[in-house]
């Protein structure tokens, strides 16, 4: 069977990736069938460079050197043609024996030695040929497995570099601004940054600005989704202490909006819109469509997001609740797919804001200002839902509204009456640039009514569920029952511990052991922190009598020596 033919590039290939083998033995190489153009290719670089015809005395072959699976193969495999199938079966025998022998000694002259000593009727000739042919079949093979090597390597890489590159942007997504430093990348993907950057830098005179005259702003009309309220277009915080009823006065206002009703204290009905909750503690079955029912929603109009899917790069989901600072873009798509919404409600906004330290303004408006701007743009009412903290000089300084009980009125000063209504709240404005000054609360309480739900076993079952009843206007402002109060509730919790501490005193001749002042106090209800501030406001003197601690009134003298 003849070998296919073969052109001039065939020859530079051949001579290319067998230096050890002589030209004109190339040339007579019975595995070839060289075109007559490679021939002449031949016969000229055997003219200008004579190559030992017999190779006889032939030293060791360099050693097969197999390219390493990272290094750049330099000839495509497809180049070194594999030797054409021999004629009989002893010559494919002797191929294959051959190409053993190759493998060990990596010697043409070794391995035709070994060929003549293994088969009787085998002429030196022809054993250095096969011994040639051998070579060139293992380079060949050599050859194909580096390329495969490296093929295998690059894909490898590349989904190596695709994995990571996934995990990173999910990481990103996932835990925000905060740990991007802490994102490996290579030295590759570092360095072409780095040009990037210093080509930016290099254009930059810092970062690009908005700038307007307010005579090119237009002038907008404000439209209230609750009329001196709640508006359009803003973002309202209701804020309070538990159990006050703040989750309901916005299920309250959802349903209206889902309905079209008229909002209590309006002079229209409520345009008709679609509502998109975004809810961290109640329950979707147990809580929130019960009490929607209860307060008369239409329940095809509420959306709730429930979880953000994700995908690591290994390819398994998981969900998580959605945070502000990271899935401000799938929400934003949300409202895209959904133009009817016109209302957000977020309860409460602590468990939205993601990396962000709820008591840290700057933190928390970087966060907000992405959906701030859309509700600008769309103009949607967005309201969040916040929980009063521990700290009651601040704890009303960012609310817009706020729930409060209805305090208990005085018919004179330190003579306070009896509720009667205990059931009573109050929902009063904080502060708000858009609201009028002026405007007065709401009284509202709470009432149930039977829902019908399911048990466990799936049957009907009615239960009662809450809802908000608004009853009036009040004159009451929150200046007056929240921050007043707060202020006065640490003076009137301290006057009357002074006053003991006064009397006390003075009941034992202006001075008296700290130990048994202290366990006094503590046996009336004191906590020994109040007592310490009471001593203080007193300007109590204190000294050693007898080696015991002694607290005196500030006109009191201690014996000699005492101190």
């Amino acid at each position: 069977m003849s070998a296919p033919l073969h052109d001039v590039q065939h020859a530079k290939n051949a001579i290319a990736n067998n230096p050890d083998i002589p030209l004109n033995v190339l040339l007579t190489h019975p595995n070839k069938n060289w075109s007559d153009e490679a021939k002449s290719y031949f016969a000229e670089l055997i003219a200008n460079a004579p190559a030992t015809v017999a190779i006889a005395e032939e030293s060791e072959a360099t050693p097969v050197v197999t390219p390493a699976p990272s290094e750049q193969v330099a000839e495509d495999s497809s180049d070194i043609e594999p030797p054409a199938e021999e004629i009989t079966d002893i010559d494919k025998e002797i191929q294959e024996v051959a190409l053993r022998f190759i493998s060990k000694t990596d010697s043409v002259k070794k391995t035709a030695e070994l060929l003549l000593a293994e088969f009787d009727g085998v002429t030196p000739e022809e054993a250095t040929e096969f011994a040639i042919a051998a070579i060139e079949e293992s380079r060949y093979q050599a050859t194909v497995y580096a390329d495969e090597s490296v093929q295998q390597a690059q894909t490898a890489n590349d989904k190596a570099l695709e994995a990571q590159a996934k995990a990173d942007h999910l990481f990103l997504e996932n835990y925000g601004y905060k740990h991007r430093k802490r994102l490996k990348v290579s030295p590759e993907d570092e360095a072409e940054a780095a040009k990037l950057y210093r080509k930016i830098a290099e254009k930059s005179q810092g970062p690009k600005t908005r700038l307007r005259t307010m005579s090119q702003s237009r002038k907008k009309k404000l439209y209230w989704l609750w009329q001196n309220r709640i508006p359009y277009g803003t973002m309202s915080t209701i804020a309070g202490d538990p159990d006050e009823g703040k989750s309901l006065i916005t299920l309250y206002i959802a349903a209206c909006v889902s309905r079209g009703r008229k909002l209590y204290g309006n002079t229209e009905d409520t345009e008709p819109g679609e509502v998109l909750l975004l809810s961290a503690e109640d329950d979707p079955e147990i809580t929130l469509r019960p009490r929607l029912e209860a307060v008369g929603a239409d329940l095809d109009k509420i959306h709730l997001l429930e979880s953000v899917m994700l995908t690591d790069g290994a390819g398994t989901e998981s969900e998580r609740i959605a945070q502000l600072d990271t899935d401000i873009k799938a929400i934003e798509r949300i409202l895209d797919e959904n133009p009817a919404i016109t209302l957000i409600v977020i309860d409460p906004i602590s468990s939205f804001l993601g990396a962000a330290n709820i008591n840290r303004e700057q933190e928390v408006r970087r966060v907000l200002q992405p959906l701030a701007r859309r509700a600008r743009k769309s103009g949607l009412a967005v309201i969040m839902v916040a929980h009063f903290n521990k700290n009651n000089e601040t704890r009303s300084a960012r609310a817009a509204w706020t729930c409060v009980r209805e305090p208990k009125r005085e018919t004179k000063e330190g003579e306070p009456m009896d509720i009667h209504d205990p059931d009573r709240r109050l929902f009063l404005k904080l502060k708000g640039n858009l609201a009028p000054s002026k405007i007065g609360g709401l009284i509202y309480t709470i009432k149930t009514a039977l829902i019908e739900v399911e048990d466990k076993r799936g049957k009907p079952v009615m239960e009662e569920q809450p809802y908000i009843i608004w009853l009036e206007e009040t004159t009451s402002t929150a200046q007056e029952v929240v921050i007043d109060r707060q202020g006065s509730t640490k003076t009137n919790k301290i006057e009357p511990v002074k006053n003991w501490l006064k009397s006390y005193l003075e009941s034992t001749g202006g001075l008296a052991p700290a130990e048994k002042v202290t366990a006094a106090a503590v046996e009336l209800g004191y906590t020994i922190s109040t007592l310490n501030r009471a001593r203080q406001q007193l300007r109590l003197k204190q000294g050693w009598v007898k080696r015991e601690s002694h607290w005196a009134l500030p006109n009191a003298t201690f014996p000699p020596m005492s101190n």
